[in-house]
């Protein structure tokens, strides 16, 4: 729950739960930083490789989970992993999105848990009673989804041991490998959110809003401003630049794809 007006702009979102966390989000191409701001030095980042986006009503519509792997790194600052979400509007095979993450600083304890897959999805996996969610286990540095397709994901924590109340994490994705994922979490993303969102806000500058021109003056209609503008992001969230992100073949081919109701 939030308690407090989201900041939304290209590049950039602010959040601040009930709680008293601040959560900041930029991006690039492949990856994602994520800014904390605890409200004491007591800082806990749940990692859940098994969720995904269900549809409460349309079933032929959602995702489902179909196993995962997560692996938490001597360092305890550093974990890696997959996951295998299938379904969706496409209703396709599962893909597997491999992930790559780094905090900017080392946690006191670092944890990797499994547990009972309870998402009730009739289409894919057995029905559930009215029986108390199960507690997951706490597994070690790793954890594998298994032949249930359990749930897997890990807890770092940070319990005083440092007096700042700030927390970066970096993120890296991508649907070839670990390793590819980690390459895109060094190369494209530095510690610094405000640099991480301007460059962002730069690439869409240069790529697509500044390719027409209008009239922008304190004369203008600024409502038509807004919904222009908008539009022309929203049109170009998709199709999706996958180039060098085929699993299936390797090409040095330009390769797009989501082509999600273009019309």
């Amino acid at each position: 729950m939030q308690d407090g007006d989201d900041i939304a702009n290209v590049g950039y979102f602010r959040t601040h739960f009930e709680n008293q966390i601040t959560v900041e989000l930029s991006a690039t191409r492949h990856a994602g930083l994520h800014h904390y701001t605890f409200p004491a030095a007591e800082k806990h980042v749940l990692i859940d490789f098994s969720h995904y986006l269900p549809h409460p009503t349309r079933s032929w519509d959602t995702q489902f989970y179909a196993g995962g792997e997560v692996e938490i790194h001597s360092d305890n600052k550093t974990y890696s992993g997959y996951t295998s979400i299938g379904g969706g509007w496409n209703m396709g095979a599962p893909v597997t999105v491999y992930v790559c993450g780094e905090f900017d600083s080392q946690a006191d304890t670092a944890v990797a848990f499994q547990g009972k897959n309870t998402f009730p999805v009739s289409r894919h996996y057995r029905s559930f009673n009215n029986e108390t969610t199960p507690q997951p286990s706490f597994v070690g540095s790793s954890a594998r989804a298994g032949p249930l397709n359990n749930r897997v994901g890990a807890i770092f924590s940070w319990e005083g041991s440092s007096e700042t109340k700030e927390l970066k994490s970096r993120i890296g994705v991508s649907f070839v490998s670990v390793s590819k994922a980690c390459a895109y979490k060094n190369e494209e993303l530095s510690w610094d959110i405000e640099k991480t969102a301007e460059a962002a806000k730069s690439e869409w500058n240069r790529d697509v809003f500044s390719k027409i021109r209008v009239d922008t003056s304190p004369a203008a209609n600024q409502t038509r401003l807004a919904l222009l503008y908008s539009s022309l992001y929203f049109m170009h969230l998709i199709p999706s630049e996958r180039i060098g992100e085929n699993p299936l073949w390797e090409s040095d081919e330009p390769y797009w794809d989501d082509f999600y109701t273009m019309w």
